[in-house]
């Protein structure tokens, strides 16, 4: 049994397997944990995305800051929010509690990333014009709050699993947050692989723009025929 880890440690080790498991699925560069911009960098698009690791029984924290701040600059924004997902409750000395950090103080590392490499169920890639549609939505319903913390006061909301589940499910709720539907499309995929010495089974939904797509492609298109031309 490895060194059994403190609570920052544990919540490390828990953000450094979700980009791991993005970054199988979308590909980038990693970046330090701390970068403004986000976890991963695409250079064939120049742009980021942003990874948040979550248990089942509750749903992702979305900082209103970073969000805030993911698209401020236009030419190098972060296209997709990643919500990589796994079971976090069970039972634990005869009663159902919240695990990872349970395991992670009493296993250590490799135990922690044993559990989470198992309990890998859901991934979830949204763009974050979508993500900003909801965190509207939910201000408007006062659910968008602050808290003081150590290093300050953060305002944040909590992207609910209904939300999740209905965005992901076909795209007729894309109304409810004022996107047309006709716009985005909804993948649903399978994938196995391996994490280290843990093979890892996972759905990903992915919620995809088809407008940007266009735009993308079309520009694409002009520079190619205006660089033929020239």
């Amino acid at each position: 049994m490895g060194k059994k880890l403190n609570y920052r440690e544990c919540l490390e080790t828990i953000d450094t397997f979700a980009v791991r498991v993005a970054q199988r699925i979308v590909g980038g560069a990693l970046l330090h944990h701390s970068h403004r911009q986000g976890d991963l960098f695409h250079a064939e698009w120049g742009g980021y995305t942003e990874v948040k690791a979550s248990g089942l029984s509750n749903g992702p924290i979305i900082e209103e800051s970073q969000l805030l701040r993911n698209c401020e600059d236009s030419e190098n924004c972060v296209q997709n929010y990643i919500f990589v997902c796994y079971i976090n409750r069970g039972q634990w000395r005869g009663k159902l509690r919240n695990l990872p950090i349970r395991i992670g103080k009493s296993s250590g590392q490799a135990g922690l990333e044993r559990f989470l490499t198992h309990n890998l169920r859901m991934v979830y890639i949204i763009p974050v014009a979508v993500i900003q549609a909801i965190y509207e939505k939910e201000k408007e319903a006062g659910k968008v709050v602050t808290h003081g913390m150590k290093q300050g006061p953060k305002t944040y909301f909590r992207l609910r699993y209904p939300y999740l589940n209905s965005l992901t499910r076909d795209t007729s709720s894309f109304g409810h947050f004022g996107l047309n539907s006709t716009h985005y499309d909804i993948e649903n995929e399978m994938r196995r692989f391996r994490l280290g010495r843990y093979s890892a089974s996972v759905t990903i939904l992915k919620i995809v723009n088809k407008v940007a797509i266009e735009e993308d492609d079309s520009f694409d298109i002009a520079k190619f025929e205006a660089t033929d031309s020239a």
